[in-house]
This record gives structure tokens, sequence and C-alpha cells, in this order.
């Protein structure tokens, strides 16, 4: 996370009773995050439970969900495995001005301030997902740290953790999206002493608030790995091993989503544009919303030696378009 802020706050004086504030403030922001997972699936074809000794059983007769056998460990023959790789880097603006002022003239109390905020965004996200064989056998152990569960691959096709030399789809896209928020804030709150016999504070007040948010889609692309289903290598696009939490006996070998879009946008035979998810993804990101928000309020505070009681009412208005 990169960061940089700047702010200048001017006060103006024009009177003992009477002043004016200006505030502006600006801030740019760069976050990068990569996320990284290693996947053991199932479909409804491949629910196949074993026991102890390896042979299959059912799951539904023993009361527990299918898959799934007592006691925290889980055993599944011709399993699902999988890696992804999550890429995101966001840059944002943000601009503020504000400007207000107090008031005070005899039994009078004004308070007011006015706001424009405005949030610039632009999103660059990288995803790849890669599937391996679905004849891969594994146990995973709940029983230590049911949040950091124990794999184990015993046996059936090696598992793209251990090995990308045969792979059985992938898929990745990079979207680019720019996006902005708008908010801008008026509000002001007026206060009255009364002498009466009863010393009594009226307050009143009112907030509008109006924010619009916009999602412009700049680039959406999609690519299929064009050996789905027929297996390919994919030892090119490794990267770094990791260990997440020391969750297994040794390091999972993890892949790069940077390096199969480069490969993908090089005009390699590797891959095949996907049109139906890129128009997906792009119409995902595309769209606006205005919500407005309008608030007045009216109270009273009546001292009575000692005590004091408040009551007041406020209405609320909210509308999105």
């Amino acid at each position: 996370v990169e960061r940089f802020n700047v702010g200048v706050k001017l006060d103006y004086k024009l009177s003992d009773e009477s002043n004016l504030w200006f505030n502006t403030f600006r801030n740019e922001r760069t976050v990068d995050s990569t996320t990284k997972n290693t996947r053991v699936q199932i479909s409804s074809q491949n629910v196949l439970p074993v026991d102890a000794s390896g042979d299959p059983f059912n799951p539904t007769a023993i009361g527990v969900l299918a898959g799934f056998e007592t006691f925290g460990v889980t055993r599944f023959r011709n399993a699902f495995t999988g890696l992804d790789d999550d890429f995101v880097v966001n840059d944002s603006v943000v601009w503020l001005l504000q400007a207000g002022g107090r008031h005070r003239w005899n039994d009078y109390r004004l308070d007011w301030s006015v706001s424009r905020s405005e949030d610039e965004t632009i999103n660059r996200r990288a995803d790849l997902q890669v599937s391996g064989r679905n004849a891969t056998h594994a146990t995973i152990d709940r029983t230590g740290n049911p949040l950091r569960p124990h794999i184990l691959y015993t046996g059936g096709d090696t598992p793209l953790a251990q090995s990308l030399a045969n792979i059985a789809g992938a898929r990745q896209s990079f979207n680019v999206a720019e996006n902005t928020d708008e908010i801008v804030t008026v509000r002001g709150d007026l206060e009255r002493d009364l002498r009466t016999a009863i010393p009594l504070r009226l307050t009143t007040g009112f907030k509008y608030r109006e924010q619009r948010r916009t999602n412009n889609p700049v680039t959406n692309i999609a690519y299929q790995w064009n050996t789905a289903g027929v297996g390919g290598d994919f030892s090119a696009f490794a990267d770094k091993p990791i260990n997440p939490f020391g969750l297994y006996p040794d390091e999972t070998l993890s892949v790069s989503s940077a390096a199969a879009l480069a490969d993908a946008l090089s005009g390699s035979t590797n891959w095949t544009f996907n049109a139906d998810e890129a128009t997906r993804n792009a119409i995902n990101n595309d769209g606006a919303i205005k919500e407005s928000i309008a608030a007045g309020y009216l109270m009273v505070k009546a001292q009575i030696k000692a005590f004091s009681l408040t009551g007041g009412v406020r209405y609320e208005r909210t509308e999105v378009e």
C-alpha cells in the first residue's frame, strides 16, 4: 500500500460573533494485492468418500453430509484440484472541499457547512484459475484446527499443488474499470434560547446528501486454455512455492496470472479469446447509481431547576435512481 496525503485549512474571523472556515484535502493511494489459492473440490458425480480402509461408504446412511466423515476427517477419491491467482491493483484519488461558518447574534446561533468529495478509482484485475484432473485422492483433516485444515494427497493423479505438467484446463480474465464516487453535502443548524419562565432552547436544522457512483468498464478480456479437456503442460506459468500457515507437508506450487496474461496477449496459440466471458465481465462492471437523502429536525430542550427535558421530531426521505 502506498499513500500520499496533503491538506490545507483556512479560518477567517469576521467578528467576535462570526467566523468562516475552508478545508481541502487530497489523498492518493495505490493498493496491490495477490490472492493465491489451492483447491480440493468435488462435484455430484465425484462424491466418493471412503473409510479408513479406502472403501467407499454411503454418508447419508450415517447421517452426515455427502462427502464428509465424522470426527473432522474427510477422505475423497477422484477429487478435482485447482490453483488460483488473483492479482488486483487499485489506484485511488480522493479530493475533498469543505466550507462552513459559525455565526451568533442576540439569542440565535447558526452553524452551516457545504462539502464536495470525489473519489476516482482505476481498478485493474488479473484472475487465473487452473483445474487439474478429477482423479486425485485426498484427505482433509480438521481435527486439529477447523480453520486451518491439514491436507494430504493419498494417490491417484498428481495434484496441481505438486505438478503442473498435465492440467485439465485453465481460464483467465483481465479487467480494467474506472469508477467515480461523488458526494455533495449541505447542512445547517439554527439554535435559539428563549428567555421564558421555563428556559427553552429551540434547535432546528436540515441536511441534504447526494451521492453518485459510476462504474465504467475500460478493458475486459478473457481467455480459455486451448487444450482444456485433453491435457497440457502449464509449467511455464508456475510461480514461487507457497505454504500458507504450514497447512501442507511440503511447499505447494502456485501459478502466475501475470505470466499467463502476457502469454495470451503475445498471440500465443495456448489461448483462445472467450468473447462470452469478456462480455459478461463488461456488463457486470458497468452501471451508475444516484442516492439522495434529505432530512430535517426540530428539537426542544427545557431546563427545570436541576432537571432537563429534551424532545424532538425528525423527518428523512431517501431516493435511489
